[in-house]
């Protein structure tokens, strides 16, 4: 080296700051999907941010993040029914960690309950089904000679989910 070069060192003596932006709502939601935010800084810039879902049954999901202007978003995840652990890690460009982490409990909203008791109520019941319905049939015999439809036909778009149909007493 001689006199006249200039050396420029970087020291990364701090990880990224990272923050993640609790849902609107709050910590405990009944919607399937949620879009997730939160901050993010790194002076020596931020190489990745890598967003993982632990769901109640211990399967994992990553999720794709976009990052704009020291803000990051995670949009459409999903969430299942109980407790949803949302990992957020970011690495700078020299290889440092932050970690955030949040947990944010899924409900199922309340059930509409039906009590039948004929063939009939239940076809109707059935045909008429929409989604967080319990159908609750009443003891008996029900000889059904047709095909139970949701929502009055096959081609319907409408997603329908927490369908619950049993027996009034538990017998069956």
């Amino acid at each position: 080296l001689s006199d006249s070069e200039t050396i420029t060192l970087s020291l990364d003596v701090s990880a990224p700051d990272l923050e993640i932006a609790p849902p609107p709502g709050g910590m405990t939601i009944d919607s399937a999907v949620i879009d997730l935010s939160g901050a993010i800084f790194d002076d020596t810039g931020v190489e990745s941010l890598i967003l993982t879902l632990l769901y109640p049954d211990n399967t994992t999901e990553q999720r794709p993040v976009t990052i704009d202007s020291g803000a990051w978003e995670a949009l459409n995840a999903y969430l299942s029914p109980g407790k949803n652990t949302i990992r957020v890690t970011a690495v700078d460009r020299f290889g440092r960690t932050t970690t955030r982490t949040l947990v944010i409990q899924r409900i199922l909203p309340p059930r509409n309950r039906i009590i039948v008791g004929t063939v009939q109520e239940l076809t109707d019941a059935v045909s008429g089904l929409t989604s967080n319905t319990e159908i609750l049939i009443r003891d008996g015999v029900y000889n059904l000679d047709t095909i139970l439809v949701t929502g009055g036909s096959l081609n319907s778009s409408e997603n329908i989910s927490n369908i619950v149909i049993r027996s009034l007493s538990g017998n069956r």
